[in-house]
Order: C-alpha cells, then structure tokens, then sequence
C-alpha cells in the first residue's frame, strides 16, 4: 500500500485541463516548492488547484538544468463547488499577527467569507489594499496546508452597526463570555446545518455592552465558548471548529 502523503499547491491561471493531458509549467517559484521544499522527484504525485478546479497531477520530469520548467501529467480533475450553506465569520480587527492567525484558522475551518468589522474597542484599522493582498496569500497558504481547497473570500473592514445586510437570513451566533453555555448551541446542530450561518467574535477588547445589544436587537444568539476568557484569535479557533465539526457530520 502506498501511503506517500500527497502535497497540494495552488497554481494561479491554470487553464481548463483534462485528464491525460500533459501540462508543462515555466514558474520558479512553484519549481523551487516542488523541488527544493516539497522535495518531489519524478513519478511523485501532487495536487494543484486554483479558484475552480482540482487536479490530480504526476510529476513526469524536473529538467534539472531549468530553473522555472516541469512537466506533468494530469490524472483526475475535480471542480470545486461553492456552496449555498456557507458559513461567514465576522472578526474585529486584532493586532496584525493575531488576525492572520485568526484569517489562517477559519480557512482551515472551511468558513467560506471573512469579514473585519471595526467596532468602539477594535485596533486601529490598519487592513489596506496592500494588507488584504497579504491576507488572501495568507488564505491560500491555509487552503493548501487543509486542503480545504475552496478559498474563502475576504472583505475590506466595515463598521460594525452598518453590516445588517451581510448577516441576513442566516443563522447568527455570536461568541462571547456573557453568553449562554455551548452545550445548547450544539443541542441545535440540525437548525444550524439548514442555513448559512453568520459568526461573529469581538476584539480582544471586547465588544461595549451597547455593541452586544444591537447584536441581540439583530437576532444574534449570545453564547460563550468556555468558563474562563480566551483571547480573540483563540476563540476564533475554536468557534469555527466546533461549527465546522456540527455541519460536516
């Protein structure tokens, strides 16, 4: 039995291939991954994928004396479908390390879009251009690690009070220590299967208690995820976890 552990590498424009298809690739920077990281040799298998397919790849030659060309041999090809019951996280702006770690999570979690909202105790918005640049190279690092492989999308921040219309008709939930025990979230885990769900977790300042009650005036569920207070990052980790394990049964 061969158990060799299959890599996968997201590949930006790869054209619409079939299988049996011979695809020969001129870039060094997916060269040196594959060759110099990964350590792949001739005759290793690897899956590539980009926005909408996968594709089940046999490594046929690393012409050593290029330094950008491979060839490979497409064997199955899959189309990644995006789903209708999708899952959005809403996170307040954190430091800049914590909300990588954050944006990193939910897409290893399979959450399908990733929202900053700026709230009274949020950090200082510092999500540009040039950082929502980053944090997608960030997502796509998380989408091959999981091989979660539908990238999530992720927006630029909005007002926390001016969002309504980004968690309607879904079921809300929001994680907070002054919510009401997890145990009877999980009791509901066929309600929260039937329909999108909006998740929402405050900076690690808190969300004001104005702030929790135009979220309960939104129809937000309130629920803490453990007896002690975790930092926001954390319970990003595990408030997309535990969703994620309730919906994929």
């Amino acid at each position: 039995m061969n158990n060799q552990h299959i890599f996968t590498l997201y590949v930006q424009n790869l054209e619409n291939l079939s299988p049996e298809n011979k695809i020969t690739l001129h870039n060094k920077e997916i060269k040196k991954r594959i060759t110099k990281i990964l350590r792949l040799k001739k005759n290793d298998k690897i899956t590539l994928f980009n926005e909408k397919y996968e594709y089940e790849a046999l490594l046929l030659d690393t012409f050593p004396s290029s330094p950008a060309k491979l060839l490979l041999k497409i064997e199955n090809k899959k189309q990644i479908m995006p789903s209708s019951n999708i899952t959005t996280v809403f996170i307040g702006i954190l430091k800049k390390s914590d909300f990588e770690d954050a944006v990193y999570t939910a897409t290893e979690m399979g959450c399908h879009k990733i929202i900053p909202f700026i709230s009274e105790k949020s950090e200082k918005n510092w999500i540009n251009e040039q950082q929502i640049k980053r944090l997608k190279k960030i997502i796509i690092s998380a989408c091959e690690q999981s091989k979660n492989l539908f990238i999530p999308t992720i927006l630029h921040p909005i007002p926390l009070k001016k969002a309504s219309s980004l968690w309607h008709n879904q079921n809300k939930i929001c994680f907070h220590p002054s919510g009401k025990s997890i145990n009877s979230l999980l009791e509901k885990t066929p309600t929260l299967a039937q329909k999108p769900r909006a998740l929402l977790i405050g900076p690690h300042a808190d969300l004001t208690t104005t702030e929790l009650k135009f979220l309960a005036q939104e129809e937000f569920q309130i629920y803490k995820l453990t007896p002690t207070i975790l930092r926001s990052k954390d319970a990003v980790t595990l408030a997309t976890g535990i969703i994620s394990s309730i919906i994929r049964r």
